[in-house]
């Protein structure tokens, strides 16, 4: 699940800023169970985990010393409920794919 080599770190060394920061590591969790795995290893560890989704913001929230955990396989939409006026979809699940399928059941993502 860890990457250490020094092109999964260049990867993600940075965002869409101008900021550059190597991580120690890059893990890539397949389902959202190996999220609970790191954050119990990183919990008795002590590493410092910095949660990734597409890496397009600005201010450099996506990268640090850490462990990068780049969250976009957990991309998954599920369940659109809609009386309830609600969808569950996963942590990485990009913003146009999740209005893509709300516009499908005759609703709209913000």
């Amino acid at each position: 699940m860890f990457r250490t080599d020094l092109t999964a770190r260049a990867l993600y060394a940075e965002g869409a800023g101008i900021a550059r920061c190597w991580p120690a590591a890059v893990a890539v969790p397949a389902e959202a169970d190996d999220v609970g795995v790191l954050a119990a290893w990183a919990k008795r560890t002590g590493a410092a985990l910095i949660p990734r989704g597409s890496g397009s913001g600005m201010a450099a929230g996506a990268i640090g010393p850490g462990v990068v955990v780049d969250l976009s396989r957990l991309n998954a939409i599920g369940v659109v409920e809609v009386e309830a006026r609600r969808m569950r979809v996963g942590t990485g699940a990009l913003r146009g794919a999740i209005d893509t399928a709300a516009r499908a059941r005759g609703l709209r993502f913000p």
